[in-house]
């Protein structure tokens, strides 16, 4: 069907084809020039997404002439026609440019969309001041936003920030009714709670969750999703309010879900899939987070690929579909490429395996394995161990592609907390 499309100058099967030689799956060679060449043609039939990849690679010099003026091109041309990966890798080129009004408009619209890297980045801007006037306030909202999907970076940012002084920062906009100020003070005295549970002052933790909770009711009230799916969170930890797993958290994350929170979409689905708190519905669970997937949550790929796996079977089958098989790849690897730890690691699962849908690449597999054990993932750092790399210290694949990959990858995840020189 793949080759009819393309014969057929299908654009999405071009790109499709492309990915295939990119990553050499379906036993096809790895070959960035005719991933390049292919992408040319699915660029001049209109395809979105080839615009951004043909841009990467123009970018890094992989398979064409390296070009950032024609990268710049192509990104701005997907980025126009609302790519979000197209957006944040023109942010950037903006940004090297000391562009930095452009540069933050760009990154605002990927992070618009969900897009975890640009979350981050406008919370960098807000922070900095790069595009932008400083707003601590501003800079701890789009953090928050970035860590609730799992983003290492801006854990690290929201642990360097000052609780009490945000607070106060943010309580006098919340008190006169502003949702984001409400929302904000919520997350910030939730913090504030942790920080006091940590220490044992716990009737002072306890206050701190109470009002977190308010201050999260107040903005969930007027229909502020990440303030109902983070209410969510609460009364499934008990945190400030009476523990209800059965009846008040799917209500919130159905209610957020509604008004587009991918997180609460990802939650939701699992919780129909597995029945806890809803009627099992695996259906209506499945589309849930398959909608929060193709808005780009790094969760809700990860959480799809696992179910497509499980239910496929596709791991020690002696056949099975290999279209199946390539949505899961292609499921991981979106999610890897920002950063995913598990998605990073079931990967290299695949890789180390080979048969279902790619070929064995072991090199490629220890990219991966890599990745998560920087992390922490424990069974990364036991197939690590295993083949006698200290990912610890970053021993160097024996691939010297995937030199390039550690530093070029990410072009399309996430960017530095610092200014491009």
């Amino acid at each position: 069907m793949l080759k009819k499309n393309v014969a057929n100058e299908v654009p999405e099967a071009i790109t499709a084809l492309a990915v295939c030689y990119r990553d050499g799956d379906y036993g096809l060679v790895k070959s960035a020039k005719k991933a390049a060449k292919l992408y040319k043609r699915a660029v001049e039939l209109g395809d979105v997404k080839a615009m951004t990849s043909l841009g990467v690679y123009y970018k890094n010099g992989n398979g064409v002439k390296m070009d950032e003026a024609k990268a710049k091109q192509l990104y701005r041309m997907a980025a126009d026609r609302g790519d979000y990966i197209a957006q944040m890798n023109l942010g950037g080129l903006l940004l090297a440019e000391k562009n930095d009004d452009e540069a933050y408009r760009w990154f605002l619209l990927a992070a618009q969309q969900g897009f975890t890297a640009a979350e981050l980045q406008v919370g960098i801007a807000h922070g900095a001041g790069w595009g932008v006037a400083k707003d601590y306030v501003e800079a701890k909202r789009w953090f928050l936003r970035a860590a609730a999907k799992g983003c290492e970076r801006a854990k690290g940012y929201l642990e360097q920030m000052d609780c009490k002084k945000a607070i106060r920062q943010s309580r006098p906009a919340a008190d006169q009714g502003d949702v984001q100020a409400q929302y904000t003070l919520g997350n910030f005295l939730s913090d504030h709670g942790k920080e006091l549970e940590d220490r044992g002052e716990h009737e002072e933790s306890i206050a701190a969750y109470e009002e977190s909770v308010r201050y999260l009711t107040l903005a969930a009230a007027q229909n502020y999703g990440e303030a109902q799916h983070n209410l969510a969170l609460a009364y499934a930890e008990g945190r400030g309010v009476e523990q209800d797993l059965a009846a008040t958290v799917p209500k919130l994350y159905e209610r957020a879900a509604d008004l587009g929170n991918v997180r609460a979409m990802t939650e939701l689905g699992t919780f129909y899939v597995n029945g806890d708190g809803v009627k099992l519905d695996k259906r209506k669970g499945m589309a849930l987070t398959r909608t929060a997937a193709d808005r780009g949550f790094a969760m809700a790929q990860h959480n799809l690929a696992v179910q497509l796996a499980k239910d496929s079977g596709v791991f020690g089958a002696e056949s099975h579909n290999k279209v199946v098989s390539m949505e899961i790849i292609r499921l991981y690897r979106l999610a890897a490429e920002q950063g995913y730890t598990g998605s990073e690691n079931n990967l290299g699962n695949w890789y180390m395996r080979g048969g279902l849908g790619v070929d064995q690449d072991i090199d490629e597999a220890v990219f991966w394995y890599r990745r998560a054990a920087r992390k922490g993932h424990k069974n990364a750092s036991s197939v690590l161990t295993q083949l006698g790399i200290d990912h610890i210290k970053g021993q160097a694949p024996s691939n010297p592609r995937n030199v390039m990959r550690e530093s070029t990858l990410t072009s399309r995840a996430r960017l530095p907390a610092t200014r491009p020189r």
